[in-house]
């Protein structure tokens, strides 16, 4: 179950960074913002990205999204004052965000 843990890790911080580069201007895969917009969010006929605070703050919740399976598995140490029921309830949050 760690290494599951560490691998969710090492996705979500990979998506992450892709959207931090995203909210910083890059256009990768696209070509210019108009591809890029088709590619990524995926309505017809878009032409721009969200708006770049948006992307920003979307990365910064993937990246806190990080923490949660690296703190279930006990991989990185927390305050005792957080009880584990905070944890695991969190992490059934990130799978229904996930799934959905």
């Amino acid at each position: 179950m760690d290494a599951i843990a560490v691998g969710v890790a090492i996705v979500l911080t990979i998506v992450a960074a892709i959207h931090a580069a995203w909210a910083a201007g890059m256009v990768w895969p696209g070509k210019n913002e108009a591809s890029l917009s088709r590619t990524v969010v995926g309505t017809p006929g878009a032409t721009r990205m969200p708006l770049r605070k948006i992307t920003g703050l979307v990365a910064a919740a993937i990246f806190l999204s990080v923490l949660w399976p690296l703190l279930w598995r006990g991989l990185i140490p927390y305050p005792h004052a957080i009880p584990q029921t905070l944890i695991w309830l969190g992490m059934w949050a990130l799978a229904l965000v996930f799934l959905g």
